[in-house]
């Protein structure tokens, strides 16, 4: 009822901010505290029919030409704090009614979209953030967030991106806290990822690819660095494609940019990791590049030397062929001195 009043507000002839953000704050209120039923709140807000009460709010908010930005990003801020509260409380099910909801995906995403990454400019972009690194730590979940923001066009969408850099978050802070959630690093979610980089090597001409690529990249690694073991249903999964578009990658050499670099590398050196059959999928060009990258001896590259040694050590451990390719080529060496 509140949220049916809100919109009539909103909708009439001279909406006031102060009742807007009032009445926005009595719905977070109500939908905040512990008990399950007041948490049900949250879910009868999102429920259908489609579109739900609370996207009709926040569509007509969004909308509406007599309220400020500074107006609407306040009633958003507290919907967002809102809808966290409900992700917290009752986990997958809210996750998956606002999923469910593309428009309202889309909104709550298109409210980050200025900042370069998701992350603190004001208090309704730390809110959203939050409700996003929460819904990405819940199993399976993601998925749904990011098909909800898709493409008919097959290609990669800005609000996308928004949940990738949110993802990253996620798996970074998950590896720096061994005491942390981890069940959300699920195969489904890596070969997700892996897909999408494959993806992104592949399709060039979208403009979103250059930046989608080093996310994808750099999540996948960071996310089998914190499950070495699904490494090998990862392959099995999608792993010579994977492992294709990677070193395809490597491939440009000077021209590829640190950062990418090392995060290829990163992922070559985990998906290698104990995998005698990610060693075999290895062509002979694939552990000379490999080998090619322990080089580098400025300080800046340090870390890229590191995980280079690491990939190697990993291509080539147990593996008696990929060990002759290195010494084929040490063979070559010595003859070229000569």
């Amino acid at each position: 009822l509140i949220t049916k009043a809100l919109v009539s507000h909103v909708k009439s002839s001279s909406p006031d901010p102060k009742t807007l953000r009032s009445g926005a704050s009595a719905l977070n209120n109500m939908c905040t505290a512990s008990s399950p039923s007041q948490l049900s709140a949250v879910s009868s807000l999102l429920s259908a029919p489609h579109p739900s009460p609370l996207c009709t709010l926040y569509v007509e908010v969004s909308i509406c030409s007599d309220l400020s930005e500074a107006d609407k990003r306040s009633v958003f801020l507290r919907l967002a704090a809102l809808l966290h509260a409900g992700v917290i409380g009752q986990q997958g099910r809210v996750v998956s009614l606002i999923a469910a909801d593309r428009v309202l995906v889309a909104n709550l995403l298109r409210n980050i979209l200025p900042t370069p990454t998701v992350g603190g400019e004001d208090d309704l972009t730390e809110w959203l953030s939050n409700l996003l690194t929460s819904a990405t730590r819940i199993p399976d979940q993601f998925q749904l967030f990011y098909d909800a923001v898709s493409s008919s066009a097959d290609t990669f969408t800005p609000e996308q991106v928004v949940l990738l850099h949110s993802l990253e978050g996620s798996v970074d802070g998950a590896l720096n806290d061994p005491s942390g959630n981890k069940a959300f690093v699920t195969i489904s979610l890596l070969v997700f990822l892996a897909e999408g980089l494959i993806k992104a090597h592949a399709d060039k001409a979208c403009r979103l690819s250059t930046s989608v690529l080093p996310l994808l990249c750099g999540t996948l690694g960071i996310a089998l660095s914190i499950m070495p073991e699904l490494g090998a249903d990862l392959f099995a999964n999608c792993g010579e494609r994977l492992m294709a578009a990677v070193f395809a990658i490597l491939e440009k050499g000077e021209g590829l940019e640190s950062g990418l670099r090392i995060s290829c590398l990163r992922l070559a050196a985990n998906v290698l990791y104990k995998n005698g059959a990610a060693q075999l999928a290895l062509r002979r060009e694939d552990v000379w590049a490999l080998l090619n990258s322990t080089n580098s001896s400025s300080l800046e590259d340090l870390t890229m030397r590191e995980w280079a040694v690491v990939a190697v050590r990993n291509a080539t451990e147990g593996s008696e062929r990929n060990q002759g390719y290195i010494e084929d080529l040490q063979k070559q060496s010595d003859k070229r001195a000569r």
